[in-house]
């Protein structure tokens, strides 16, 4: 009771105590509090609120349809405008999904079904997770490159002469072992 309208409230009744020098009794204040700060119109303020519902970025698909349905309940629509509301509040590849999916009929359907398609798309990429993520750097074709911080290994050239004899013998350019050759090494 410090900011906004509830401030104003407060600030006006002590105003209008201290100068008649009467105070309620605890069930007048209450009452009076309730009716002051009631919502006149409890089904078009929670239409408004659940028309302008969006799916949050990264929220969970049963988290999102709680609180849609909570809403939805003390707005009074029916089933159809309720499915138009949901379709456009939540995100747009579910959207797809669910419409290309077949025929539902019942908001509840379209929330398993969007529940469902969320799930599927969560499992398939804890699993995929680092599959085809970015590689570790360490162990991709060309290796440590040195940078900063690591340590790096200087490799001597070797003259024309040295890797024409290795050639010949089939011995490694780094480690002249015979036998295999540098990409195996």
């Amino acid at each position: 009771m410090k900011d906004g309208t509830a401030a104003a409230w407060s600030e006006a009744k002590m105003t209008e105590s201290k100068t008649n020098n009467t105070y309620p009794t605890w069930a007048d204040f209450m009452k009076n509090f309730t009716t002051s700060f009631k919502t006149a119109n409890v089904k078009g303020t929670t239409l408004a609120s659940l028309i302008k519902m969006k799916m949050e970025h990264r929220e969970n698909v049963v988290a999102f349809n709680s609180r849609f349905m909570l809403d939805a309940g003390k707005s009074g629509i029916n089933n159809e405008a309720m499915i138009m509301v949901y379709q456009k509040a939540i995100c747009p590849p579910l959207l797809r999904e669910a419409i290309t999916s077949g025929e539902l009929k019942t908001v509840e359907e379209w929330m398993n079904m969007v529940a469902n398609l969320d799930a599927n798309w969560t499992s398939a990429n804890s699993i995929l997770e680092g599959a085809w993520g970015s590689r570790d750097k360490k162990n991709y074709k060309g290796g440590n490159k040195g940078g900063k911080g690591e340590s790096s290994t200087s490799i001597k050239r070797l003259t024309k002469e040295e890797g024409k004899n290795r050639r010949k013998e089939g011995r490694c350019f780094i480690c002249n072992e015979k036998g295999h050759i540098s990409r195996n090494c």
